[in-house]
């Protein structure tokens, strides 16, 4: 081998599509000998020139010189870890690999360049992957191998095949099944977002592969659009097992330390961002469920911001809504897309085979012709008797039971004492005795367990046939020493007797209790009704209970503390309304009507309703909200009735104790909590290699999401109270505010934010904010010195606060803050400002430590060169009120009707969808 050239080439390589034009050779650089491409750069850089038609070649990889070993004959024997896919095209295009010959660049991936390849062996196409100067490294070459075994266990026609693996020289490939088609990214890129069922069916086909991959223990690890090929017979192929794990081979602790980052951002499983050990199948299912939301949208499901950001969101982020994008996705195919973008596995789909189960449903229920064909996997039809079977199964026994044993007795009441000659012949006495006395275990000739062939010979005798039976028991007498007689058990007032004692100690199953309601109802097997909310809070903890309903108008409760996630309280009498009281021992403390804490919780046609005590002296709130995912509020009104206008008090406040159900302290050093600094494993040498961490500390706040749908709120307060630094994400869509103080108050962060962390983002659709004292401030001082970017985005809605306040306000700035679009920015179209023209309001006041303000006024917005951070479309300032708000009426007591406008099309609140405010307020305890 010491005279054959390291690689063979072509012979004829002026035919057109060679686009090879020297081979790579070894120099030195400082007496470190390197191997550098064609036009005089290292391998591993990609600004050698390669004539490719794919134009997914990645070229924005600098040039990176490492160190070669040299073997005995002097040649390069390997540049470890070097070599991108167009560097290896630019040195194998147009060669063979042994019995293989390169013929064009198709992809590339993480772990090496896939070509279009002839076998020139059997003559016929293939696709080889060839794995880059994997050399004598240890580490690569068991991944490689790990690759290849992976994929010779995997025999599926949606996944594509591997027919040969080997090395050629320094050189290790796998020869894979060449698919003649488009990968959905492109389909996506090239079409547009695909039909709803082509969507269906290509996922339902991936989730066949996954499950006969999870079926031999391998889990792909990397499933997304651009690995999933869709041929020309319109299947689809898997394809890319480059990050495939098998469960049962032996993973070093080093193999994913030392390797590339595992799983494409936009598509990675929250489990696998943090350990790609801890991926299972269900992780394949999360990117499946991303797959399917990018071929619904055209859009992955978390697509904006850095890789950390991204990571971030797959980790807390609630999972998007595809009908936000698209609205003909129904709800049935949402819930699936949400049940496989579950952040805790346990909440996805255990099996892949349960998701094909879902899809073929779905396809079913909405007439997806295509998603309907068959597939590889047989899954049983769901039939609409099955539930009511398995749920009454237990009760059909007993009456069959029942039935049998009247019929037995029918038939022994016919047959008197004197009708039984025990003079009967040896069989048929055999017979009676066999099948009517109990089991005696000192006569095993007596033994009632006699097989089926022994019955039927004693039955041909041609005796009398007296139906089998099971014993029942007479007597509770321990004494009794002997088993009655065959004509004892034959009397049929003793049968009769015996038979309701036994069918009296059956019990029926427990229904399971679905729902708790609160209220006077008629009772139901699956419902448990009580009488307070605090207690049926307690229930539904106790039972796993997701549902409470409230079955009365009016009720009145105490202070509830939420200890369950995902729970629902919804009202069944239309709307109902829940007065919360403090009671009488917390006029000295800080209180919270509802403490939700960081569990997700939904509530759904209330009036929430409190009226703050006149002796409550440092304030509470309705809500008490820490780091949560979602808090959703639809069709609700919000009252809190504050006449002696006591501070502190607020709808919602927000703190950022208990991450994601988590202490305060598990905040790090370095302000990053334990669950994100899981996500910077392994990461932060890519985001930032050179940077010292412990000079200066930031801070990834908690997310805090809250969504309200035709929600209005009132009273005498400040709606939102945001105690610590969090990433709130505040949807409101229809809405009415009418507050006496502002709709939010934020301070600042005590750590310097990472310039990662997601803004305070306030997203307004139709809604009116009638806020006296201005949309919000942000108070900066010494225990938060840092402020968070707002970001506020508004479509058709009104805001009006009065000429001597500011919209929005920040206070105790310091010099370091210079422009005004590092801390807000103003999006939207069509919103109305309830503005005073003539005294030229403060629309954004920046106000510093040392005394100094920045003031930006009505007429800059107006001015032909507004500030960069208002991007306020087609804005007006003028709203034309049907009647003038009368300010002598305290917001608590203000109603909808008040808010009305003139004009055809006007913004703010659809008075027809928002629920209207309850008539009487809740009870005073002033």
């Amino acid at each position: 081998m010491e005279n054959q050239p390291s690689i063979r080439r072509r012979e004829d390589e002026s035919l057109e599509g060679s686009t090879v034009q020297r081979s790579p050779q070894t120099r030195t650089l400082g007496g470190v000998p390197i191997v550098v491409a064609p036009n005089g750069l290292g391998v591993s850089g990609v600004g050698s020139t390669v004539s490719t038609n794919k134009p997914e070649l990645n070229d924005d990889v600098k040039t990176v010189i490492r160190r070669v070993d040299i073997d005995s004959a002097g040649k390069p024997a390997a540049v470890i870890g070097a070599g991108s896919p167009a560097s290896v095209a630019s040195v194998l295009l147009g060669t063979q690999l042994n019995h293989f010959l390169l013929e064009e660049m198709v992809g590339g991936g993480g772990m090496g360049a896939v070509f279009r390849a002839r076998d020139e062996r059997l003559d016929r196409v293939v696709a080889v992957k060839v794995i880059p100067f994997v050399g004598e490294d240890q580490d690569l070459q068991r991944r490689f191998r790990n690759e290849a075994q992976n994929a010779a266990r995997l025999d599926h026609p949606y996944i594509a095949r591997v027919f040969d693996v080997g090395r050629f020289e320094q050189w290790h490939y796998i020869v894979f099944e060449h698919v003649e088609g488009i990968n959905l990214r492109d389909m996506v890129a090239r079409d547009g977002v695909l039909p709803i069922d082509d969507a269906v069916y290509y996922s339902r086909q991936i989730a066949e592969a996954i499950e006969h991959a999870s079926g031999r223990g391998i889990v792909h690890r990397d499933i997304k659009p651009s690995n999933v090929l869709v041929g020309t017979d319109g299947n689809v192929k898997v394809v890319d097992m480059g990050l495939a794990r098998s469960q049962q081979f032996e993973v070093s602790g080093d193999m994913t330390a030392s390797g590339v980052t595992l799983g494409t951002f936009d598509y990675i499983s929250p489990e696998q961002a943090r350990d790609p050990r801890d991926a299972d199948v269900r992780s394949d299912i999360y990117s499946l469920g991303c797959t399917l939301y990018y071929l619904l949208t055209a859009s992955p499901p978390y697509p904006g911001g850095t890789m950390l950001q991204k990571l971030l969101s797959h980790g807390s982020s609630p999972p998007p809504d595809p009908r936000e994008l698209r609205h003909e996705v129904s709800d049935d195919l949402t819930a699936i897309i949400h049940k496989m973008l579950a952040k805790d596995p346990k909440d996805r789909y255990p099996r892949a085979i349960d998701v094909v189960a879902d899809l073929r449903e779905l396809a079913f229920r909405e007439g997806l012709l295509r998603a309907q064909s068959r597939g590889t996997l047989t899954v049983a039809p769901i039939d609409p008797l099955s539930p009511i079977l398995a749920r009454h199964l237990p009760w059909i026994i007993a009456a069959a039971l029942l039935l049998m044993s009247a019929m037995w007795l029918q038939m022994i009441s016919s047959v008197s004492r004197d009708d039984f000659d025990l003079t009967a012949p040896p069989a048929a006495a055999a017979l009676l005795s066999e099948t009517a006395l109990p089991f005696n275990a000192s006569e095993p000739q007596n033994s009632a367990v006699a097989g089926s062939g022994d019955i039927a010979e004693k039955l041909a005798v041609g005796s009398t046939i007296v139906p089998p039976t099971v014993s029942p028991t007479l007597s509770t007498n321990a004494d009794a020493a002997a088993p009655p007689s065959y004509a004892e058990l034959a009397m049929p007032s003793d049968v009769a007797r015996s038979a309701v004692r036994t069918a009296d100690r059956v019990s029926p199953p427990p229904v399971p209790i679905d729902r708790i309601v609160v209220g006077t109802i008629e009772p139901q097997p699956s419902t448990k009704v009580v009488t307070t909310l605090v207690e049926a809070v307690r229930l539904a903890d106790e039972l796993g209970v997701d549902r409470i309903d409230i079955a009365e108008p009016v009720i009145t409760s105490l202070p509830i503390k939420i200890n369950r996630d995902g729970l629902t309280i919804s009202s069944t009498t239309g709307h109902s309304e829940i007065r919360f009281v403090t009671g009488e021992s917390l006029s000295m403390q800080r209180v919270a009507m509802l403490d939700i804490g960081s569990h997700p919780i939904e509530f759904q046609n209330l009036h929430l309703s409190w009226s703050v005590r006149g002796t409550l002296t440092d304030g509470g709130s309705l809500l008490s909200v820490a780091a949560n995912r979602l808090v959703r509020l639809a069709n609700c009104t919000i009252t809190i009735e504050n006449l002696t206008q006591r501070d502190e008090v607020y709808a919602i406040e927000v703190t950022a104790a208990g991450v994601y159900g988590a202490p305060t302290d598990t905040i790090a050093s370095t302000g990053i909590v334990d669950s994100g600094a899981k996500l910077l494993t392994g990461i932060e040498s890519v985001l930032a290699p050179s940077t010292d961490r412990s000079a200066e500390k930031t801070l990834i706040p908690p997310l805090v999401a809250i969504e309200m749908e035709n929600v209005a709120v009132r009273g005498e307060m400040t709606m939102i109270n945001l105690l610590d630094a969090v990433q709130l994400q505040f949807q409101w869509d229809n809405g009415l505010l009418a507050v006496s103080r502002r709709m939010l108050e934020a301070n600042g962060a005590n750590v310097k934010p990472s310039l990662t962390a997601n803004r305070i983002q306030l997203s307004f659709n139709r809604v009116t904010a009638f806020t006296r004292e201005g949309l919000m401030r942000m108070r900066l001082g010494p225990s938060g010195a840092y402020p968070l970017q707002v970001d506020r985005d508004s479509r058709q809605s009104v805001f009006h606060c009065e000429p001597t306040a500011s919209l929005i306000e920040f206070t105790g700035l310091d010099s370091s803050v210079l422009d005004a679009g590092q801390l807000v920015q103003l999006r939207g179209e069509d919103n109305a400002y309830d503005f005073d023209l003539v005294n030229d309001p403060a629309v954004l006041l920046l106000s510093r430590w040392n005394g100094q303000e920045q003031v930006f006024r009505l007429s800059d917005l107006l001015a032909p060169e507004k500030p960069a951070w208002s991007a306020d479309r087609s804005p007006r300032w003028v709203v034309r009120w049907t009647k003038p708000i009368p300010s002598e009426i305290p917001p608590s007591r203000l109603q909808s009707s008040q808010f009305l406008q003139d004009g055809t099309a006007v913004p703010g609140f659809d008075r027809n969808l928002l629920p209207a405010f309850p008539a009487k307020s809740a009870t005073s305890e002033i």
